[in-house]
């Protein structure tokens, strides 16, 4: 009975961290996604939106993003480009125990020119 009550709260803190670590590397990989594509956003002006789409999908690759194409919606108007895209991962909050996270991102750039 000793044992168990001294093995109870390391099986906790185990779990805590485990969850963290799990977790914390999808934020992560999100966050910098999230940046990338802030990025291509504010560069996008003059391109074609296949290109920027291949920017994105490279993005999403580069940080395990689960994403499609299909997910992706670019919209570009002169200096200005939106970015809409949407997927969901799965988080493992317990070792076997995913948890769903859907993900929206919607970014909204202007490209800023100097005036001469």
């Amino acid at each position: 009975m000793f044992k168990l009550r001294r093995l109870v709260p390391l099986v906790i803190v185990f779990l805590i961290a485990y969850a963290g670590w799990k977790v914390g590397t999808k934020y992560l990989n999100y966050f910098e996604f999230k940046n990338a594509v802030e990025e291509i956003a504010r560069f996008a002006a003059g391109r074609q939106g296949s290109t920027v789409l291949q920017q994105v999908m490279q993005a999403a690759q580069k940080n395990d993003i689960p994403l499609e194409a299909q997910q992706v919606h670019i919209q570009q108007d002169g200096s200005r480009t939106k970015i809409d895209l949407s997927y969901t991962e799965q988080l493992e909050v317990l070792p076997r125990y995913f948890y769903p996270w859907d993900v929206t991102i919607s970014i909204d750039s202007v490209e800023a020119r100097a005036v001469r």
